[in-house]
């Protein structure tokens, strides 16, 4: 396969909740991809709404400083499991249109925990997993990817 350039999407979890919208994102990266079958498209997604209504019915209760959920041990179950449910229905929704796509087996991001310990379990990324994006690749899939991520720390953390 003849090397081609990368597209990253990156659609916020307000997004998610719009099923009109987010129809009309999957069709255009459908079209994307029927224009252009070599390029290597990425879909980032986060689940931000979807995050803090699952957190309130598990009754954890979580604050937001400067914008960044307080995230503790017990939330991280829920957000790990939401994640993965958001990440497998976008594939689902992206193989009906026609698009192979994945959700990696490991988290993509690799993340420094933050230095503020107030957040809890909150990172910043500072790299990407690459050998899990060029495994997927290598299969001509589409990775789906999350807003959460692993640090050097734990890096057989599945999500």
């Amino acid at each position: 396969m003849p090397k081609s350039g990368v597209v990253v999407f990156k659609i916020g979890g307000e997004i998610l909740r719009l099923e009109t919208l987010l129809s009309d994102v999957i069709n255009e990266i459908a079209a994307l991809k029927i224009r252009s079958p070599n390029t290597r498209l990425v879909l980032v997604h986060g689940a931000g709404p979807q995050l803090d209504q699952r957190l309130a019915e598990a009754q954890i209760l979580f604050k937001k400083i400067g914008g960044k959920r307080v995230t503790s041990e017990a939330a991280m179950q829920v957000i790990w499991n939401l994640i993965r449910e958001e990440s497998n229905a976008l594939a689902q929704k992206l193989v009906n249109r026609g698009v192979k796509a994945e959700v990696p087996e490991y988290p993509v991001s690799v993340l420094t925990q933050i230095k503020d310990k107030r957040l809890g379990f909150v990172g910043s990324p500072i790299g990407v997993n690459l050998g899990e994006l060029n495994r997927l690749f290598r299969k001509q899939a589409m990775p789906i990817v999350s807003i959460c991520g692993r640090t050097k720390k734990r890096p057989d953390c599945k999500c």
